[in-house]
């Protein structure tokens, strides 16, 4: 039973006010940012209101920073706010061009300190970006425990484009993975059934709907058991639009993925019952191969290569369609990470072995997720988390400049470092390596991988007192020899402290008992003393009532 109570906001404002109050001599401060549920949800559309509550005087002013968290998808913006008399601060943001699903973070600070950090997420697609929906009841998918369970959706593709319906089981006890292509049929709609005949009633699942690679949609549902009328459909399964003759023997040649997203090989097999794909080579220290078969009669068989966990004790090869086969035959070495970006041969044999010539060869290129493909100058990562005794490596593309200069940290963090770095060996990359014990000392704080690149500190770094404070600092790219105009290319350093780091108040009924507030530093006789004083309150309003 829901209990009765005051307003979930007011309470909060009631506590912080009743700290500023009661624990006036102390230093520490914090803040809340208001939602409702476990993180923000924020709409990719312009104006997005961000409010909150701080233990600030009325007037302070604070600034929140939303940063995207996501390297594929770099995004970064500030705003300021004035605390108002009750506490409260509201800023707003345009979150228009972002995608759907992106992770986000919200950071709260007042004169360089963090006072509070939260994640976000954005549940709107801006205007440019792909998205999905499925045709469902209620607030998740419920199939049957049979053959042919239907699954119908929407997209914004264009007809003919080809999308896999995924389903995974999100309980390890009960695993299994069925997945199958179709196509967009007229006005973005989609359409295909699956045979979970072999899944057991009462399993969840997570299910997804994919395109060249990219997630469109996911969305949680539960496999029931079969009423009696969960047999086989006669219902025409819509089939890709091949790209490759399915009588002909051979594959896609050239694909291109980053190091972050699943790749799709389409073989087609032509007279031939099986044929076998080598992706990698000794040269690489990576090699995995597998043997596929038609299962359906179409001659084509799509193959999923999930490059993040290649090399991994994950799945890494899988088939787009149900009904077709693969069978690992040569293992991938387990690298205890995901592969490297670099290009990986693949060969193509007609069979089920990988001997002799083989009858098709091609490559298969993994790039680094990131923004760095273009001309132009570019943190490769927006966010850079590391610990104290650790070093943090940051890859920086150059594209057509020679060089670039990085800063790292501001007058603001009371702590600043500027270097140039320069492409020695003509990859169009330079990875920075930061070493949080070195900060602030006469050992050298900053270096670069390789022996052919260069680094000069152009701005030297501040003498500390102690080891590097555990905050967030501004990193800042300035294409060329000097830090001139506006940056092409920022983010931020994450030093942690080796805890948990600050806590955010959730304004939610299920994690009330569980989280409570954080007070981020008042005193606990403070702290006594606002709950006191709250409980007072309550019971008097109980008696006027």
């Amino acid at each position: 039973m829901r209990r009765s109570g005051p307003p979930r906001t007011l309470l909060v404002t009631a506590l912080l006010v009743g700290a500023l109050g009661l624990a006036g001599a102390a230093t520490a401060q914090s803040a809340v940012v208001v939602h409702d549920g476990e993180e923000l949800v924020l709409d990719a559309a312009p104006g997005q209101p961000i409010e909150g509550h701080a233990t600030l005087e009325p007037g302070s002013t604070v600034e929140v920073t939303v940063q995207s968290e996501s390297p594929k998808s770099p995004f970064l913006t500030r705003s300021e706010a004035t605390v108002t008399e009750d506490g409260r601060f509201e800023v707003t943001v345009d979150l228009e061009n972002l995608g759907q699903g992106i992770p986000m973070s919200v950071t709260v600070r007042h004169d360089g300190e963090v006072l509070t950090r939260e994640e976000a997420r954005i549940a709107g697609c801006g205007s440019d970006c792909e998205t999905a929906t499925f045709d469902r009841q209620g607030d998740r998918l419920t199939l049957q425990a049979g053959p042919g369970q239907a699954i119908t959706g929407n997209t914004s593709l264009e007809e003919g484009a080809p999308v896999t319906i995924r389903l995974e089981s999100t309980n390890p006890e009960q695993p299994f993975l069925v997945a199958k292509e179709t196509t967009v049929t007229d006005e973005g709609a989609f359409a295909t059934f699956l045979d979970v005949s072999d899944v057991e009633p009462g399993s969840s699942f997570r299910a997804v709907v994919l395109h060249d690679g990219d997630q469109l949609k996911e969305t949680t549902g539960r496999v029931v058991a079969c009423d009696g009328k969960c047999g086989p459909v006669t219902t025409q399964t819509p089939t890709p639009t091949p790209t490759l003759d399915p009588d002909e023997f051979g594959f896609k040649s050239i694909v291109e993925v980053t190091d972050e997203e699943t790749a799709y090989v389409p073989v087609t097999l032509g007279d031939a019952d099986a044929a076998t794909l080598v992706v990698g080579s000794k040269d690489v220290n990576y090699v995995v191969n597998a043997t596929v078969r038609d299962g359906n009669g179409d001659d084509r068989v799509g193959v999923l290569f999930d490059a993040a966990a290649a090399g991994t004790d994950g799945r890494t090869l899988t088939v787009a369609n149900e009904s077709d086969e693969l069978t690992v035959t040569d293992p991938e070495p387990d690298l205890g990470d995901s592969i490297d970006p670099a290009d990986y041969d693949t060969r193509l044999y007609e069979g089920d072995t990988a001997t002799g010539k083989p009858d098709d060869v091609g490559v298969l290129v993994v790039r680094e997720s990131g923004p760095g493909d273009g001309d132009q100058p570019a943190l490769e990562k927006s966010v850079l988390r590391t610990s104290p005794g650790d070093v943090a490596s940051l890859p920086i593309h150059l594209g057509s400049e020679y060089a670039a200069v990085v800063t790292i940290g501001s007058d603001a963090d009371n702590y600043g470092i500027a270097a140039r770095v320069t492409d020695g060996d003509g990859d169009d990359r330079v990875v920075l390596r930061f070493r949080t014990d070195n900060a602030g000392t006469d050992r050298p704080t900053l270096d670069v991988e390789g022996t052919d690149d260069d680094l000069t500190i152009t701005d030297p770094e501040p003498s500390l007192d102690g080891p590097l404070p555990p905050t967030e600092y501004d990193i800042a790219l300035y294409p060329g020899q000097k830090a001139a105009n506006d940056p092409v290319s920022i983010g931020t350093l994450s030093v942690g402290s080796g805890s948990d780091g600050p806590r955010t108040a959730v304004l939610d009924d299920s994690q009330a008992g569980d989280r409570g507030i954080d007070l981020g530093g008042v005193g606990a006789l403070a702290a006594g003393a606002v709950f006191a004083v709250v409980g007072v309150g309550l019971l008097l309003g109980l008696f006027r009532s």
